[in-house]
C-alpha cells in the first residue's frame, strides 16, 4: 500500500504567490522606507525655529521699529510675534521692553506717516510691556472679528499682514 506523505508540498500557485509577494513587498517597503525617511528629515528640519523681520523707519525720528516673527514646530503651527525697537533675534520676547502678539492669528499694521497703526481683535491679545523706549506713536486699534477677516483679506493700500 502506498504511503502517504503527512507534509504535502505546497501547490504550485502558492509557490508562485510567495515567489511574487516576497519581492514585490520587500520593494515597497525600501521604496516606502526611503519616502518615510526623507519626509522625517524635513519634518525635523522643520522643527528648527523660522525667523522673519519687518524694519519701519520713521524719517521724522530717524530710528526704526521692528516686527519680528518665530515659528517652530514640526508645522510651523508655533508662532510669536513681537514688537521691538531692537533689530536682533533672540530666543525668546522680551516682556519687559518688547510688544508680544502670542495669538497664532496674523498681525495686521500699517506704518503711515510715521505712525504705526496696529489691528486687534481684542486688548487681551497684545502683552503690553512696562517700558517701550520710542519716539515713534503707535496706535492700537480694536475691530471686531468680522472686520478683522476683512482687513486680514483686504488688499487696502499700506495694509500689512505678518
Amino acid at each position: 500500500m502506498a504511503r502517504r506523505d503527512s507534509n504535502p508540498s505546497p501547490t504550485p500557485w502558492k509557490d508562485l504567490l510567495y515567489f511574487l509577494f516576497i519581492p514585490a513587498f520587500c520593494v515597497f517597503l525600501g521604496v516606502e522606507g526611503q519616502k518615510y525617511w526623507s519626509e522625517l528629515q524635513i519634518a525635523s528640519e522643520g522643527m528648527k525655529p523660522f525667523y522673519r523681520r519687518v524694519e519701519l523707519r520713521s524719517r521724522q525720528h530717524q530710528r526704526s521699529l521692528y516686527i519680528k516673527r518665530k515659528t517652530w514646530g514640526a508645522l510651523g503651527r508655533h508662532v510669536i510675534r513681537v514688537l521691538s525697537t531692537q533689530p536682533n533675534y533672540v530666543p525668546f520676547a522680551d516682556s519687559t521692553q518688547e510688544y508680544i502678539f502670542a495669538k497664532g492669528y496674523p498681525l495686521i499694521f500699517q506704518f503711515r506717516e510715521d505712525t504705526l497703526f496696529i489691528f486687534q481683535k481684542s486688548e487681551d491679545d497684545i502683552y503690553r510691556p512696562p517700558q517701550f523706549d520710542s519716539p515713534i506713536p503707535i496706535v492700537f486699534q480694536t475691530v471686531d472679528s468680522s472686520y478683522f477677516e476683512i482687513l486680514n483679506d483686504s488688499t487696502q493700500k499700506g495694509l500689512r499682514r505678518f
